[in-house]
């Protein structure tokens, strides 16, 4: 992390106290020595159980290192050790072990919008308010001078911001009044996705609404993180005791937004028959009208005495009902309801799994490790959702119920994403709103002005957006992913501080820059996708059917005054694309189209530079060193001399799309070229070499031993008619067997 190897700096470590200066805080990083002057760790100045370091079982003897592992890892920017027990006096020397930072995590929480205004005051309402000097408009966390106060001290009062949008949320902040002595001290939480239907936050271990500890002062910010993150466009807290009135200042944590359900996981086939009628088993079946088939969500009635559910022969907890998925699948959650119209449904469950259809796996909690009870049904016909935390992976799923009311009946559905080549293919947003897509990924066909440029057209950007040229004729945006990506949606936004936004739009896509794909609709043409109506609304656009690229192009048609875009793209990889081979090794490029900048001898010239070229057979006439014992030639190229203008290249005789290479050392022998460059030509007169940031040469890292293949593909592919490899550094002799790949010849 940094202790050890001075990348924490001295000014960032603290300390309850020091003796003195010859023992403070910079004494305390692992392994450091005692001097004639400085000892060799940090001592505090008293020893006692009030000394910090910014209880594990610490060391025995003074040299010997101790590991502890937190068990769970947890987020921090500052860190505190406060010693328990000590042999003679407090003395301590540390290092930690880290992954981070998590600032442009994914999953890292982020606050929505409360702090900053972006939630407008509009969007904030409460049950009451003491007066428009202490409304909801004051509710903003660290808002300077006022907060929200009730207009009542009783348990009706509560707060709500409207997100705008689906979010996964995470946690919430909380702040009392910041004049007076006046918080609230425990508060619930009920979330909706439409402002009708409201859900309580529950405690994961007791499954009982949760009281959430609040704040203890008027000014310290108090965070309350959730046992299980939650989906919702609304978040409402709701004070259950306070110290001197209902005051409280708040933000909301999460990540997203979310296209409402369609970034989610997605259902996996019972309610559609996607399922097979034989996928579907049970323990037992009330009749053949009511069997493990009539268990699929939203089954619908046969008459009004045989409602469509699962109902087994007996009511009681050997029951079970099973999906076999045909092939493993990444579980993420069920969706169940009871039998409609009968008040007939089950009221909690178990769930284990099997990739066998053998061995069973309990879900088990995580609190107390026995099988996890899942909450289900209150009524016949609402739809519920459990989520997994953490999903799991099986072919076979099966439910056990462990109460019900009247009498076992469900319906339910999956929820999961394919496994591809086993791992899940799970549709997340690619990174322009967090920035994990770097500025120089996005390029466009013109820009208004600096600020107004590609790299400002990401998701809620504050002021500013992508805007062309008006006199640009034909405007696009682009994205450069670095890797191939599966495309599922685009998210897309107006100009936040004008009323400009694009009203409709063409995508089109490329593996490799130089060829372009349009996105289709159904009618095989060009879709024409349609946008935004106003500057900040969020619009979806799935891309149906889904493509696989590392380029993608947005190409407005038609626009509210100007052309203004803030965007983000949905996807799930990257997704390894094999380029095509171009013809070293199986001879498609001839002989007479390799060169070489010299060669040892004619028997280890640019001819032998052909990827898993292994020798050929003596023809006579040269030194016996030139040849193996087997009586091969050598396998590979070696030039005359061992320095850096020595080259061995390809003429491919027409112009391709060159997007990577591959590099073998000498077959009979340990010579490899261990690091080299890449130059290349259009017309075999002016060259240039592949560069790296400030640098004119990309080093890329070649061989370790004489056959293994190393693959080095390009951040942007070649267009090009003749490359060559430079070796910079080699093992006892330059040595190199080679591929080129790419795809081609392309007109130009």
């Amino acid at each position: 992390m940094g202790l050890l190897h001075d990348g924490i700096l001295d000014s960032s470590i603290t300390a309850s106290s020091c003796l003195d200066a010859y023992s403070c805080v910079t004494r305390s990083r692992l392994n450091t020595m005692a001097t004639k002057m400085y000892r060799g760790a940090w001592l505090p100045r008293v020893a006692d159980e009030n000394q910090w370091i910014q209880t594990f079982s610490g060391n025995f003897d003074t040299s010997t290192p101790v590991a502890n592992e937190f068990s769970p890892p947890f987020v921090a920017r500052f860190v505190r050790l406060e010693p328990q027990t000590w042999h003679n006096y407090i003395a301590l020397r540390l290092e930690f072990y880290i992954k981070g930072p998590v600032a442009d995590a994914i999953d890292t929480a982020r606050p929505l919008g409360m702090m900053d205004g972006q939630i407008p005051d509009v969007f904030i309402s409460s049950s009451s308010c003491h007066s428009k000097y202490f409304c909801t408009r004051h509710a903003r966390l660290n808002y300077p001078s006022a907060s929200w106060l009730a207009n009542r001290n009783d348990y009706e009062q509560w707060i709500k911001a409207d997100l705008r949008a689906v979010y996964i949320v995470q946690g919430v902040i909380t702040q009392g009044q910041p004049n007076f002595d006046q918080w609230v001290t425990r508060f619930t939480i009920s979330h909706s996705l439409d402002g009708k239907t409201w859900a309580k936050v529950k405690d994961h271990c007791t499954s009982e609404t949760k009281t959430f500890v609040g704040n203890h002062d008027s000014r310290t910010p108090i965070v309350n993180f959730f046992d299980r993150d939650f989906k919702a466009r609304l978040v409402r807290l709701e004070p259950k005791s306070w110290y001197g009135h209902i005051s409280m200042r708040f933000e909301v944590m999460g990540k997203g937004p979310i296209a409402e359900h369609m970034f989610e996981s997605m259902e996996l086939g019972v309610e559609h028959r996607h399922a097979r009628l034989y996928s579907m088993t049970a323990s037992s079946c009330h009749d053949h009208r009511h069997c493990a088939d009539h268990a699929r969500l939203n089954q619908a009635s046969w008459s009004a005495e045989l409602r469509g559910a699962w109902m087994p022969k007996r009511d009681d907890r050997k029951q079970w009902v099973q999906v076999d998925l045909s092939h493993p699948y990444l579980i993420t959650g069920i969706v169940t309801k009871g039998m409609q119209g009968t008040h007939k449904w089950v009221s909690s469950f178990l769930v284990s799994h099997s990739n066998n259809g053998r061995d069973y796996e309990p879900l088990r909690d995580k609190c107390c490790e026995e099988p996890e009870d899942f909450i289900a049904n209150d009524d016949d016909s609402t739809q519920v959702t459990n989520t997994f935390h953490p999903p799991f992976t099986a072919r076979y799923v099966r439910i056990y119920p462990v109460s019900w009311v009247e009498r076992i009946a469900l319906r339910f559905e999956l929820l999961g994403v394919k496994l591809t080549n086993g791992e899940a293919m799970i549709t997340r947003p690619l990174g322009l709103e967090d920035r994990r897509i770097a500025d120089s990924q996005l390029s466009a066909s013109s820009c208004w002005n600096t600020i107004q440029c590609a790299n400002t057209a990401r998701l809620f950007n504050e002021y500013q957006a992508w805007s062309p040229k008006k006199t640009d004729k034909n405007p696009w945006i682009q994205v450069d992913l670095r890797q191939s990506f599966r495309l599922e949606a685009v998210l897309t936004q107006g100009r936040d501080n004008a009323d400009n936004w694009i009203q409709t739009f063409l995508v089109t896509y490329s593996l490799d820059g130089y060829s372009w794909t349009y996105s289709l609709g159904n009618d095989g043409q060009p879709q024409i996708f349609h946008s935004n109506q106003d500057r900040n609304s969020l619009v979806v656009n799935p891309f149906m059917p889904a493509f696989v690229a590392r380029f993608v192009r947005i190409e407005p048609l038609s626009w509210h005054h100007h052309i203004s875009l803030r965007f983000e793209l949905f996807g799930a990889g990257p997704i390894p694309v094999i380029p095509n081979t171009l013809g070293l090794e199986d001879y498609r490029i001839a002989d007479s189209e390799l060169q070489a900048s010299s060669c040892n001898n004619d028997r280890h010239c640019a001819n032998h530079a052909r990827l898993n070229f292994a020798g050929e057979d003596e023809q006579g006439g040269t030194p016996s060193n030139s040849v193996t014992s087997s009586g091969k030639l050598p396998g590979a190229w070696i030039p005359r001399y061992n320095d850096h203008n020595q080259w061995v290249g390809v003429d491919l005789v027409e112009k391709y799309r060159v997007v990577g290479v591959i590099t073998q050392g000498r077959e009979d022998a340990d010579q490899w070229v261990t690091s080299f460059a890449v130059s290349y030509s259009m017309d075999n007169e002016a060259w240039s070499f592949i560069g790296d940031c400030d640098r004119e040469e990309k080093i890329y890292r070649g061989n370790h031993d004489r056959s293994t293949p190393i693959i080095n593909l390009f951040e942007t592919p070649l267009l090009a008619r003749s490359v060559r490899v430079h070796p910079k550094r080699w093992t006892r002799h330059i040595a190199l067997r080679l591929e080129l790949l790419g795809n081609g010849p392309v007109a130009v």
